[in-house]
């Protein structure tokens, strides 16, 4: 059995998957381009997730039509910064890279 302790809270676990199944931590966002179109999977997005230390984390990303949200997962069995992450995001025909998270 896999627990995630929600707000980093030892004394709030939920269980979030099992060993065939498990689910690993991450983001959810709903990111859009300067001019507010969503960004969705048509448009290349590229999500980056960096730890405290500056150092790239590899991450799942999967796209939710009906909320139109990214969720940004790691890999299971990954250690979780406890000092935070930063996420940067770009897709296609977008102008800069933007930061929805520090």
């Amino acid at each position: 059995m896999a627990i995630e302790f929600q707000g980093q809270d030892w004394s709030n676990p939920r269980v979030i998957g099992f060993k065939n199944n498990l689910k690993g931590c991450g983001f959810v966002f709903k990111l859009t381009r300067e001019d507010g179109t969503i960004a969705d999977d048509t448009m290349g997005v590229n999500i980056s997730v960096y730890d405290s230390s500056g150092s790239f984390r590899p991450t799942m990303k999967v796209f939710n039509p009906g909320e139109k949200t990214w969720t940004v997962s790691f890999y299971a069995g990954e250690e979780i910064d406890p000092n935070g992450y930063r996420v940067q995001y770009y897709c296609d025909h977008s102008i800069t890279t933007q930061d929805p998270y520090k």
